[in-house]
């Protein structure tokens, strides 16, 4: 897991622009607001990276849990979204000591193809103890593992230019 996590920890370029960068997370949320079914809803955002919009996720729901691994990315996420009381930032860590059946609908986007078959078996343990049995998970933005960090970029960029 490592790699990915130090990746996404530096100062990368995958975005083309701020406004592409930008765009890329109002669609995510956009994207998670639609599987949001109700404001009492509890969500959790598994590896959310810089979650930029994140205050629209929040404001559509009752508490909005950003999960990230990256240390770097993290303490940005705790700086910028301290202030909104429905925000809470936490470590993949923090995960497992969080009460049992407390999330309804948890989402990893663009995560599952930069981990190991160990660690996505570890992490659907932690989030199959915390989701409601009425609970959803959706997994986004998954490439085949053959295509590689290279062309998900290519993706980006694509984006980039409508």
């Amino acid at each position: 897991m490592d790699d990915w996590i130090d990746y996404y920890d530096s100062t990368h370029t995958i975005y083309a622009s701020r406004r592409h960068r930008d765009l890329h997370f109002e669609v995510i949320a956009r994207d998670i607001i639609g599987y949001i079914n109700s404001p009492d809803t509890v969500v959790l955002d598994y590896a959310c990276g810089e979650a930029l919009s994140a205050a629209k996720v929040a404001g559509a729901c009752a508490m909005l849990i950003l999960a990230e691994p990256a240390p770097g990315v993290r303490g940005r996420l705790i700086a910028r979204f301290a202030p909104n009381t429905k925000i809470r930032v936490r470590s993949l860590d923090d995960l497992r000591n969080m009460q049992e059946r407390s999330i309804d609908l948890v989402v990893m986007n663009s995560v599952v193809q930069y981990m190991t078959a160990e660690e996505l078996d570890a992490a659907l343990a932690v989030i199959k103890r915390l989701l409601k049995p009425t609970g959803r998970l959706v997994l986004g933005d998954i490439l085949r593992p053959e295509i590689g960090m290279p062309t998900d970029v290519y993706a980006l960029l694509r984006f980039a230019a409508l």
